[in-house]
C-alpha cells in the first residue's frame, strides 16, 4: 500500500511548497495503492542527488533496522551536472527523468522516458476561473523569498503576487492552480509554477530574481519542452520573450511513456486523459511508440487493455475524422456555392426591385397624365357645350333683332296709316319707341336717349338708388318715361326667365 514511502520536502509541515506537495496530490488522484517492491519512491523534484538518496536510505534503516531496498525515482531531475555519484546511482532505480540533460548525464538511453510529472496536472484537475486574477500578470516567487509583495511587484512590474506556500491539502493545491490559470501571464521564480503554466497553456516566462535556485533544473526542464532557458528581469521583457521565443518553440513531450513506467498502477481515467492528449498532439503514433512490453508490466493489464481499446478506436476515429474532413470540405464547397447563388439572387432581386420602382414611377406619371387628359377632355366638352349654348342664344338674339329691325322698318314706312286707322295704341307706341332707342341709335337724339338710360343704370349700380322709379319723361311731350324705356329694353335684351320671354314675345307681336 502507499504509505509514508513517498517522502517529499516539508512533508511533516503545515505549510507546503506547491511543487513538492504534488507528491501528495498524485498519491490521492493518480495512483492505485499497490506498486513496486521499493520501500521509498520519489515522484517529483530535483531528487537525483547523493544527499537525497543517502537520506532516503538512512531513513529506511532507521525504520526497519536494515539497509533498504532500491529507491525508485520517477520524473525526478538532477540538481546539477555532478549531483549524482556512481555509488548513489547504484542505490536507486530511475524509472523516468525530468529532462534530456539528466538522461544524457546519467547515460540512461532513450528507453527511459522524459517529462516532469507536473505536466500531468490537466489529466487530474480542471481549473475554475478566479475573477480577481483574470486579466492580471502574476508573479510567483520562490518559496524561500523573504521580500514583501510590494517589493516583488516593484521589481517585476507584475500586477499580483501568488506565493507557492500553501496549506497541506489537495484543495489548497487546486486553489493555487485556479489562480495561476486565471491570470493572463505568469512570471515564475518557482519551477513547478512554470511547469503548471506550460501544462495548462498559460503564457509564462522565468523570472531573474537575482538569486536563481538550481539553474540546472531550469535548463533540464526547458530542454524537455524545446524552449531556451532565459531569465527576465521584468514582466515587459518576459512578455516579449514569450511571444518571440517561447510560444513558437514549446512542445510538450509524449506523457503516456511516463505513465507506462510509473511506480504504482495508474487510475484508468487519468490514463485515458493522457492518452487522448498525446493523440491530440502527436496522432496515433504516440500510442504506438508507447506500446512496449515494459509499459505493459508497469501500468497493469486492466489499464493497458483500456489503452489498447483506445488505440483501436483511435484508428477508427482517424478514418472517421478523414471522412468528416472530406464531408466538411464538400459542405464548405456547397455552402460557398449556395452563398454565391444567394448573392446572385440578391443582385437580381435588387435589379428587379429597381426596375419595379422605375415602372411604378412611370405608371404613376402615366396615371397623372391620363387624369390630366380626362380632365382636359371634360373641360373641353364643357366648354364646347357652353359655346354651343352661347351660340344658340346668340343666334336667337340675332334672329330677334332681325325681326325687330324688320318690324321697325315696317313701322317707319307704314306708321302714319296705322295711326290713322287706330290700330296701334299708346302702349304699343311706347314699346316701339323704347326699342328703337336701344336697338337703332342711329341719330344724335336717339344716342342721347341711350346714354341717359346707361347713366341711369350706372347710378343704380353705384348708389343703389332706384332712379328708374321716377316718372320723369325723357323729353317734353313724351308719353314714355325712362323707366318704361329701360324696362321694355330689358324684355328684349335680357330674356333670362320664362316670364320675360313671354313679355318679349308679346312685345314683338305688338310691334
Amino acid at each position: 500500500m502507499i504509505n509514508d514511502a513517498m517522502p517529499y520536502w516539508r512533508h511533516d509541515k503545515a505549510t507546503q511548497n506547491f511543487g513538492d506537495f504534488l507528491t501528495e496530490y498524485f498519491r490521492e488522484k493518480l495512483f492505485y495503492g499497490v506498486g513496486l517492491p521499493a520501500k521509498l519512491v520519489r515522484v517529483v523534484g530535483s531528487a537525483l542527488d547523493d544527499n537525497h538518496i543517502g537520506r532516503d536510505q538512512q531513513s529506511d534503516i532507521t525504520m526497519t533496522g536494515t539497509h533498504g531496498d532500491m529507491v525508485a525515482m520517477w520524473g525526478c531531475g538532477m540538481r546539477s551536472e555532478e549531483s549524482l555519484s556512481l555509488n548513489a546511482r547504484e542505490e536507486c532505480t530511475i524509472l523516468s527523468v525530468r529532462g534530456p540533460l539528466s538522461r544524457s548525464i546519467l547515460q540512461l538511453g532513450a528507453s527511459v522516458p522524459i517529462g516532469d510529472p507536473g505536466l500531468l496536472l490537466p489529466a487530474l484537475y480542471t481549473p475554475q476561473k478566479r475573477h480577481n486574477v483574470t486579466g492580471r500578470r502574476l508573479l510567483v516567487p520562490h518559496f524561500n523569498s523573504t521580500k514583501t509583495d510590494q517589493e516583488l511587484l516593484d521589481e517585476s512590474g507584475c500586477d499580483s503576487v501568488l506565493r507557492p506556500a500553501i496549506e497541506k491539502s489537495c484543495l489548497a493545491l487546486e486553489a493555487f492552480i485556479d489562480e495561476l490559470t486565471s491570470a493572463d501571464f505568469v512570471l515564475a521564480a518557482s519551477l513547478h509554477a512554470a511547469i503548471a503554466a506550460v501544462a495548462y497553456g498559460i503564457p509564462f516566462a522565468y523570472w531573474d530574481s537575482g538569486d536563481i535556485d538550481l539553474e540546472f533544473k531550469w535548463r533540464d526542464f526547458s530542454a524537455s519542452i524545446g524552449i531556451p532557458c532565459n531569465f527576465c528581469t521584468s514582466v515587459q521583457e518576459a512578455e516579449g520573450e514569450y511571444a518571440s521565443r517561447i510560444a513558437p518553440s514549446i512542445k510538450i513531450p509524449p506523457l503516456l511513456p511516463v505513465l507506462g513506467v510509473a511506480p504504482f498502477p495508474i487510475r484508468q481515467q487519468p490514463l485515458l486523459n493522457i492518452a487522448a492528449a498525446d493523440i491530440a498532439r502527436y496522432g496515433i503514433t504516440a500510442l504506438e511508440a508507447s506500446a512496449g512490453n515494459n509499459v505493459q508490466k508497469k501500468i497493469g493489464e486492466e489499464s493497458w487493455a483500456a489503452v489498447e481499446r483506445l488505440m483501436s478506436q483511435a484508428e477508427e476515429r482517424k478514418k472517421l475524422s478523414e471522412l468528416n474532413s472530406e464531408l466538411a470540405a464538400k459542405h464548405e464547397a456547397l455552402e460557398k456555392e449556395i452563398d454565391e447563388k444567394a448573392t446572385l439572387v440578391a443582385e437580381l432581386q435588387s435589379e428587379l426591385d429597381q426596375s419595379s420602382a422605375v415602372l411604378a414611377s412611370k405608371n404613376e406619371e402615366f396615371e397623372q397624365l391620363r387624369g390630366q387628359l380626362v380632365q382636359a377632355l371634360e373641360n373641353s366638352q364643357l366648354k364646347e357645350q357652353r359655346a354651343t349654348a352661347l351660340q344658340a342664344e346668340l343666334d336667337q338674339y340675332r334672329f330677334n333683332l332681325e325681326i325687330a329691325i324688320q318690324r321697325l322698318e315696317s313701322k317707319r314706312k307704314f306708321g302714319s296709316s296705322a295711326t290713322s286707322k287706330g290700330i296701334v295704341d299708346k302702349r304699343k307706341k311706347g314699346r316701339a319707341s323704347a326699342l328703337s332707342y336701344i336697338v337703332l341709335p342711329y341719330n344724335k337724339r336717339r344716342k342721347k336717349k341711350l346714354h341717359s338710360m346707361a347713366a341711369a343704370l350706372r347710378a343704380f349700380n353705384n348708389t343703389g338708388r332706384n332712379l328708374l322709379d321716377k316718372k320723369e319723361p325723357t323729353r317734353p311731350n313724351s308719353g314714355c318715361s325712362l323707366a318704361e324705356r329701360f324696362t321694355m329694353a330689358g324684355y328684349i335684351l335680357l330674356p333670362f326667365n320664362r316670364r320675360r320671354k313671354n313679355k318679349r314675345n308679346a312685345m314683338l307681336q305688338g310691334l
